[in-house]
């Protein structure tokens, strides 16, 4: 639920997860009708934040691939887009075909075809070998082209097929798997995105998976060799405080010296408030954005009185308060961005020259248009907490 929490109108994205929810309890009393019902909230509010961004960034959006859409919480959502025309999907996971085959009818009533239960006339084994179960699946109703068809459904086998698309979709999403692919299979895909992209169109990965084959470093410098522009990212590490309440304006020791507070200390708001600041770590030298790191030794040799705690584990705050109790201690307000977020550009959008070259930054990397990034950097400005959103989502639920 804290995928929830991030910058923009809280009415707007809530609407947009209350009519999801819905639906997931109306597909599981059609589909799975004795069976306990449940609402997939880490499922739905993480693609909720997406659906809302991506509206946000290009609010006009007709057509929408998506590679590995798992448990296919997007069409909750996209099936809500008024101007939506081409949500195209492909997965190599075979073990999710029959959940997305459920949903996306289910979501899309008629208008979802699923190629992969489509006749080919060049089939590659002998239509006469087919079962009597294979002939009675091909007739089925639901499987019918019709003329308004908005969703598709190509296996791995018919990727070839959304290839003819080109320069058709307006985004390409990918989310959670961009680092988990091999690099033969990431090449193919991200070759298969400049393909079937409008020049004008994005593709956006809300997390990038785990560490598997490769990492940002070594994923950046594929997309860049591919001839992609990184629009924006922002990473895991970036954590947004709250400090309007803080008083004191003379000499501040924060704790600890973690990465993330790179973006603390970039913040001329924030560092023009102290005469002197420190970062207090003991096990850790050096500096960070030209601040020194110093131990507990030291911190009493300089007689420094007041510590601000900037992360935002419980566990570690306790410890730091219980150690350093004699001191003026402030933990900072602050919540951290849930997953990574990349967003990429090919050499054919119209600001592809203005991104290309610029410098890398794995912690923050914005585009510079107000309104999108501050769905990133006003993370801290949702006024509503997860607890908050999930009992008013279950009132709102039961009053139905």
């Amino acid at each position: 639920m804290r995928y929830f929490c991030g910058g923009g109108a809280f009415d707007r994205a809530y609407s947009y997860l209350l009519n999801a929810a819905r639906e997931s309890l109306r597909f599981q009393n059609v589909y799975f009708k004795y069976k306990k019902h449940f609402l997939p909230l880490e499922i739905l509010s993480s693609c909720c934040a997406i659906y809302d961004r991506i509206s946000t960034i290009k609010p006009n959006f007709e057509n929408v691939f998506e590679i590995g859409p798992g448990s296919s919480g997007m069409s909750y959502f996209l099936s809500q887009h008024k101007n939506l025309k081409d949500y195209s999907y492909t997965d190599a996971c075979e073990s999710f075909f029959m959940l997305q085959n459920l949903i996306n009818t289910h979501c899309f009533y008629g208008k979802f075809i699923n190629t992969a239960l489509c006749k080919d006339e060049n089939i590659f084994y002998n239509p006469q070998s087919m079962s009597h179960r294979i002939n009675q699946r091909y007739s089925r109703e639901f499987i019918e082209k019709t003329m308004d068809n908005v969703s598709y459904a190509y296996p791995w086998w018919k990727i070839s097929d959304v290839a003819k698309k080109k320069k058709h979709f307006d985004i390409v999403l990918s989310n959670a798997n961009l680092q988990e692919f091999s690099n033969e299979c990431l090449y193919d895909y991200l070759l298969l995105t400049k393909e079937i992209l409008k020049d004008s169109g994005i593709l956006y990965a809300n997390c990038l998976g785990l560490n598997h084959n490769n990492n940002p470093e070594t994923l950046f410098e594929i997309v860049r060799e591919l001839g992609f522009a990184i629009y924006f990212y922002y990473s895991y590490n970036n954590i947004f405080y709250d400090y309007d309440d803080i008083e004191f304006s003379d000499e501040v020791v924060l704790a600890p010296a973690c990465e993330s507070a790179k973006f603390l200390l970039q913040d001329s708001n924030f560092t023009n408030k102290f005469r002197k600041i420190y970062l207090l770590d003991d096990n850790k030298v050096g500096n960070i954005c030209g601040f020194e790191i110093i131990d507990s030794k030291k911190l009493e040799s300089i007689g420094f009185k007041n510590i601000v705690f900037i992360d935002d584990k419980e566990w570690l705050r306790n410890k730091f308060k219980s150690k350093f109790n004699d001191f003026n201690f402030i933990s900072l307000k602050c919540r951290r961005l849930i997953v990574p977020t990349l967003c990429l550009i090919t050499e054919n959008h119209k600001d592809y020259h203005m991104y290309k070259d610029r410098k890398i930054d794995f912690y923050k990397m914005p585009c510079g248009v107000p309104h999108i990034d501050d769905m990133y950097l006003g993370v801290n400005k949702c006024e509503f907490s997860p607890e908050y959103v999930i009992d008013k989502l279950y009132k709102d639920l039961q009053r139905e």
